[in-house]
């Protein structure tokens, strides 16, 4: 009887122990499905739908996209592209999130994923060819992100409008602007120069060189006077309070007639935070 006994209970033992080694995987591996996402997609061709992907990028004569053959954790940055095969007679005219109204009107995106996310493609065969090309080649702070083959850019640090493809002589207008926390520093092409925003007829392909970076924080600097005079700041009258990005600036104090000064020139350098020279 005693023998019986052991042996339920290393049979009770066992199959315990397989049940907690079975639930400790199956969690393992809910938890591992809940790491990774991937971003689904639906491609047109001409206001017809022609199928759905899940995790794969799309790769045909139509056009192809990148970023979508990854899987993707919880808040990692994502890097989405759409291109149109051009040469065999297809356009891009819609690349959108259809999840988040926000990520419309480009054919890039780069974002964090917060969120399961659902893009459209749409693709129009080009009934006329149109022969020439607006394009633009971006910088960030100095380092070249891409060049869009006639669609337009649209990220954190600015976009563009205007760019594709044209007929002879017909009119484009093509613009750059920066978004909150950078600035414009170029937008030339070898044709059009020293502005955000041109206009005139496509007689050639156009390549526009477009520069953000990301715009300094400035700091207010001040000179108490006692008496009379003036202070400059590298040759330039100073406005108390006005703000300087970070860096070294020149004071030269300027006395007037029967007054002094304890300096005539010195250096103060700007280095996140406000200077007050008496």
């Amino acid at each position: 009887m005693k023998r019986f006994i052991k042996q339920t209970v290393w049979a009770l033992l066992a199959l315990v122990s397989m049940t907690t080694m079975s639930c400790s995987k199956s969690d393992d591996v809910n938890n591992e499905e809940q790491k990774t996402h991937s971003i689904a997609l639906t491609y047109y061709l001409d206001d017809v739908k022609l199928g759905e992907l899940n995790g794969t990028d799309l790769d045909s004569i139509i056009g192809k996209t990148t970023g979508f053959s990854t899987k993707y954790t919880q808040g990692e940055q994502v890097k989405l592209t759409a291109e149109a095969n051009e040469v065999d007679g297809y356009k891009l005219v819609a690349f959108e999130s259809k999840t988040d109204p926000k990520k419309t009107g480009a054919f890039s995106y780069t974002f964090n994923l917060d969120k399961l996310e659902e893009f459209v493609v749409k693709f129009e065969t080009i009934k006329e060819q149109r022969g020439y090309r607006v394009e633009t080649e971006i910088y960030v702070d100095g380092v070249k992100q891409i060049t869009t083959k006639g669609y337009n850019w649209n990220t954190a640090e600015g976009y563009t409008t205007g760019m594709g493809l044209y007929h002879l002589d017909e009119r484009a207008t093509v613009t750059a602007f920066a978004n909150s926390g950078y600035e414009l520093i170029k937008f030339d092409s070898p044709v059009h120069k020293g502005n955000s925003t041109y206009t005139w007829p496509v007689q050639v392909n156009e390549k526009f060189v477009v520069q953000f970076r990301t715009k300094p924080l400035n700091y207010p600097v001040s000179c108490s006077i006692t008496g009379s005079g003036t202070v400059k700041i590298d040759g330039q009258p100073l406005v108390n309070g006005t703000e300087y990005p970070n860096g070294t600036y020149t004071l030269t104090a300027h006395p007037e007639a029967g007054w002094s000064s304890n300096w005539t020139t010195k250096q103060i350098t700007v280095i996140n935070a406000a200077i007050n020279e008496s």
